[in-house]
């Protein structure tokens, strides 16, 4: 058995040619040692073996194949670091409304494989170890150089590069930890749905319809509003990015979607109830936050807001200006 104090916790990481490669800075390199010795990280039986540019993985207890033996620059990592990140619950009333800091939720490596095992659309695996790098540490490996240098104003990639399939399934994943841990929700009352079969990109659609509506009910009534005790469902749209600054720009987007899904539904059936839904965003830096945008129609808009959406053009300032608090 490979003992705990033999295990080097990538202060180097080995290019394709078994080079180690020094994490971003010196200082990086000694706050993730510190962190290492500090957390106590529970680790997985198995271990990840890089060496010359190959992952793969072998059981602690097993001897190394015969090829794996020679480089100083293999390095064991461990699969699992047992990190998380506290997240903060912020609602808020439209685009532009109010808004209030509703709890706290500590997220890790475990809950995102979790709940991105029935949350995620896109099947990418280990999100754990994708939630290390890019949500815990914010390492991305570097990029070998070469003898090219690239003409003004162009210049060399020098990192990797955050995956977006990737940072969309943590949408999801953190969403249904949000929605599940808590407000209580069952996983099975988070459903994925997909655009109309053959319609390709014409429609756009949300990412889930969530239930019980009494969590949405009693979140807009914390906003002083109510809404029919009818609705069976609310479809909420899922984003996420690294930075704060990005947030509302995401759920403008979403809203986008949101408002595409209303607009179908509303030409399929005239009596839809329209404007209700959730915008998730994650954003992680400076100050992880799971921001929920909350959508619903003003008093006495429902006609202005069907008229919005039955435009052969949809115009989402139209319809944002029909919903409560989107004052734009």
């Amino acid at each position: 058995m490979i003992a705990l104090s033999a295990i080097n916790f990538l202060s180097f990481r080995s290019d394709a040619f078994g080079t180690p490669i020094p994490l971003a800075g010196s200082r990086e390199s000694l706050a993730r040692s510190k962190r290492a010795v500090d957390t106590e990280p529970v680790l997985s039986p198995d271990f990840n073996i890089i060496w010359k540019g190959c992952i793969r993985k072998y059981s602690a207890a097993a001897a190394l194949p015969s090829r794996c033996t020679a480089p100083a620059s293999l390095t064991f990592v461990s699969g699992r670091r047992g990190h998380s990140v506290d997240f903060d619950i912020v609602l808020r009333s439209g685009l532009y409304g109010s808004s209030t800091k509703v709890g706290v939720i500590s997220i890790g490596n475990a809950n995102v494989d979790v709940t991105a095992s029935f949350a995620g659309s896109l099947h990418i695996l280990e999100m754990g170890d994708h939630f290390d790098d890019y949500l815990v540490t914010g390492h991305f490996p570097a990029l070998m150089s070469g003898p090219v240098t690239a003409p003004k104003p162009f210049g060399r990639l020098i990192w990797k590069h955050p995956s977006m399939d990737v940072m969309g399934n943590f949408g999801e994943a953190i969403f249904a930890s949000v929605y599940t841990r808590h407000y209580g929700a069952a996983n099975s009352e988070i459903v994925h749905i997909h655009q109309p079969v053959g319609s390709g990109f014409r429609f756009r659609c949300p990412d889930f319809l969530v239930a019980p509506v009494s969590i949405f009910a009693q979140d807009v009534s914390n906003f002083g509003s109510t809404i029919p005790t009818t609705l069976d469902f609310i479809p909420a749209e899922c984003k996420a990015t690294l930075s704060n600054s990005y947030e509302r720009a995401y759920a403008k987007n979403a809203a986008e979607q949101l408002a595409a899904f209303w607009k179908k539904s509303l030409g399929m059936n005239p009596s839809y109830p329209v404007g209700y839904g959730i915008a998730s965003v994650m954003s992680r830096y400076p100050s992880p936050t799971v921001t929920l945008t909350y959508f619903w129609p003003k008093a006495n808009m429902a006609t202005k807001l069907q008229a919005a959406l039955s435009k052969k053009k949809l115009r989402i300032r139209k319809v944002l200006g029909c919903l409560h608090d989107s004052a734009i």
